[in-house]
C-alpha cells in the first residue's frame, strides 16, 4: 500500500512539474511579444495542471488570447491609418505587457506619425553641401536630411532650381554636375534628363545626330513611305531583288538631301529606284533644341522576292491532310479563313518576301474551279448517285447508287425468268403446265416493268437533279479573285 501511495505521488510531482515547464516557457514567450507561443505553452499547462496551477495556467491563457486580439485589432486600425484608435489600442497591450517592445515601437509609430518633425526648405549653401555628397549618399541620405531638419521630400525639386540658376547663368559644368546628383536620386526625371541634353547639345552642337531622334514623326513616315513603294513594286513584279542604301542628311543650316546607293545583286530599273528615293522636300530637317543640328539616317533595303502557284483541291469540304506540311506557307492562315470555303479546286498564288532574313508571304487566291457543278451529269450517265455524290454532301449519293442498281438488277433478272417461261409456255402440251407457265410469265413481266420504271425514274431523276443543283452551286460559290488570303506587308524597324 505504501508503494502505491509514492508512485501516485510521483505521478501527480511529474504531472506538476511538466504543467509548470509549460507556465514558465509561456511566460518567456509573452514577455518576449510572442503571444502565439504563449497560448500554445499556456493551453498545454492547463490541459495538464491541476489545482492552483490549473487556474493560474487559465488565467495566463485569457490574458495572452486578450493581448493577441487587440494586437490585430490596433494593427488593422494602424493600417487603415486610424492612429488614435490603433495606438489606444498598443496601449492597452502595452498596460498588460510592459515588455512588449513591439507594442512600444508602434506607439511611437504613432505619435510620429501624428505629430511630424517640423522640416524646412534647405538653404543654398546646404544645397551645395548636399550636391557634393556632405549630406551622405542614399539610403542614409534622407534620414540624414530629416536629422538636419531638412525635408527630403521636395530636396529634388530644390536642387532643380539650384541647377537651373546656373544653366540660366551658363555656368552648364556647375549646372551639369547638380543635375547629374539629381539624376542619382532619381533617374527618370525627365526634367533633368532634358537638361543633361541640352547642355551636352550646346557644348557638342557640330557632332552629327540620329535623325530618328531629333525628328522622330518624320523619321517613322520616311521608313513608311520607302516599305510602301517597295510594296508596289513588288506587286507589280513577279520577282526581283532590291538591295539599295539610302541615305539622308541634314546640316546646320537646315540643307537637306536624300542620296542612295545600289548595292550588289539589286535588279531594280531606274524608274522603281527613284520611286524609292523619295523627295526631300516633304521632310524637314533637323531640328534639336530649335536649332538646326548636323543630322545623318540611313535606311538598308534588303528584299528578295518571287511569286510561285499552289493548286489545292478539297473533297467533300475537308482540305487535305497534308495541307500544311506540303505548303508551310499556309501554317499561319487563319483556318476559320477557308474552313468554310466549298469544295472545288483553288488556285494561289504565292508572293514570298525575304527581308534580311526574315519570311514574309502573300497568298492570293487567283481561281476557283466548282467541282460541284452540272459537268457532274457525266458520271449520274454512268451510275445514277456519282454525279449526285459531286454535287453534295454526305451519302446521299450511295443509297440512289443503292437503289438504282438494286432496282436495275431485279429488272433484269425479272427480264430473264419472264423471257425463259415465256419460250417454255409456247412449247407446253400439258394444259395445267400451260396456265402454270403462263401466270408465271406475266407475274415476272409485270415485275420487270415495275422494277424497270423505278430503275429509269431513279437514272432521270438524278440526272436532272444534278444539273439543277450543280448550276445552283455554281451561283451559289462564286469567289471575287484575286481575292487576298493573307498578307504580310514589308516594315522597317
Amino acid at each position: 500500500m505504501k508503494r502505491i501511495i509514492t508512485f501516485l505521488f510521483a505521478v501527480i510531482s511529474a504531472f506538476s512539474a511538466y504543467s509548470q515547464t509549460y507556465i514558465l516557457d509561456g511566460d518567456s514567450c509573452f514577455d518576449r511579444g510572442n503571444y502565439s507561443c504563449a497560448i500554445t505553452n499556456y493551453d498545454a499547462a492547463f490541459k495538464n495542471a491541476s489545482g492552483i496551477d490549473k487556474q493560474i495556467a487559465e488565467i495566463k491563457l485569457t490574458r495572452a488570447k486578450w493581448c493577441i486580439e487587440h494586437i490585430k485589432t490596433a494593427n488593422k486600425a494602424f493600417a487603415s491609418k486610424n492612429l488614435v484608435t490603433a495606438k489606444d489600442e498598443y496601449q492597452k497591450v502595452l498596460d498588460s505587457n510592459p515588455n512588449d517592445s513591439y507594442a512600444q515601437s508602434q506607439i511611437e509609430r504613432c505619435d510620429n506619425k501624428q505629430n511630424p518633425p517640423k522640416l524646412r526648405k534647405a538653404t543654398t549653401a546646404e544645397l551645395r553641401d548636399i550636391s557634393n555628397n556632405k549630406y551622405g549618399v542614399q539610403p542614409q541620405l534622407k534620414q540624414n536630411l530629416i536629422n538636419a531638419g531638412i525635408d527630403p521630400d521636395v530636396i529634388v525639386r530644390d536642387l532643380l532650381n539650384y541647377a537651373n540658376y546656373y544653366f540660366s547663368k551658363n555656368e552648364y559644368g556647375r549646372a551639369l554636375k547638380i543635375y547629374e546628383y539629381v539624376l542619382s536620386l532619381e533617374r527618370n526625371n525627365n526634367a533633368a534628363l532634358d537638361r543633361v541634353d541640352e547642355i551636352d547639345f550646346l557644348l557638342h552642337r557640330s557632332k552629327i545626330f540620329s535623325y530618328e531622334k531629333t525628328n522622330y514623326s518624320d523619321n517613322v513616315q520616311i521608313k513608311l513611305d520607302i516599305a510602301k513603294e517597295l510594296e508596289e513594286i513588288t506587286t507589280e513584279r513577279s520577282s526581283g531583288v532590291a538591295h539599295i542604301r539610302i541615305l539622308f542628311n541634314s546640316d546646320t543650316n537646315g540643307v537637306k538631301r536624300f542620296s542612295y546607293v545600289l548595292l550588289n545583286s539589286n535588279d531594280l530599273t531606274s524608274k522603281e529606284v527613284e520611286k524609292l528615293i523619295l523627295s526631300e522636300g516633304k521632310y524637314r530637317a533637323a531640328v534639336f533644341k530649335g536649332y538646326y543640328v548636323m543630322a545623318y539616317q540611313e535606311y538598308l533595303i534588303d528584299v528578295i522576292w518571287n511569286n510561285s502557284f499552289v493548286t489545292i483541291k478539297k473533297k467533300n469540304n475537308t482540305w487535305p491532310e497534308n495541307l500544311f506540311e506540303k505548303n508551310p506557307v499556309f501554317n499561319s492562315v487563319r483556318l476559320s479563313t477557308i474552313n468554310n470555303w466549298p469544295k472545288g479546286k483553288y488556285k494561289f498564288e504565292v508572293k514570298t518576301k525575304i527581308q534580311t532574313n526574315q519570311i514574309r508571304n502573300d497568298i492570293t487566291l487567283v481561281k476557283y474551279k466548282c467541282t460541284s457543278g452540272p459537268q457532274n451529269v457525266i458520271l449520274s450517265m454512268i451510275l445514277p448517285g456519282l454525279g449526285t455524290r459531286k454535287v453534295v454532301d454526305g451519302n446521299k449519293g450511295l443509297r440512289r447508287s443503292t437503289f438504282f442498281i438494286l432496282t436495275a438488277g431485279v429488272s433484269v433478272f425479272a427480264k430473264v425468268i419472264s423471257d425463259r417461261t415465256y419460250n417454255e409456255y409456247l412449247i407446253a402440251s400439258n394444259q395445267t403446265e400451260i396456265e402454270k407457265l403462263y401466270n408465271k410469265a406475266n407475274l415476272t413481266n409485270r415485275v420487270f416493268i415495275v422494277s424497270g420504271s423505278l430503275a429509269a425514274s431513279i437514272y432521270l431523276y438524278d440526272i436532272i437533279y444534278v444539273i439543277h443543283k450543280g448550276r445552283t452551286n455554281i451561283k451559289k460559290y462564286k469567289f471575287a479573285t484575286p481575292s487576298m488570303v493573307k498578307r504580310e506587308p514589308i516594315t522597317f524597324n
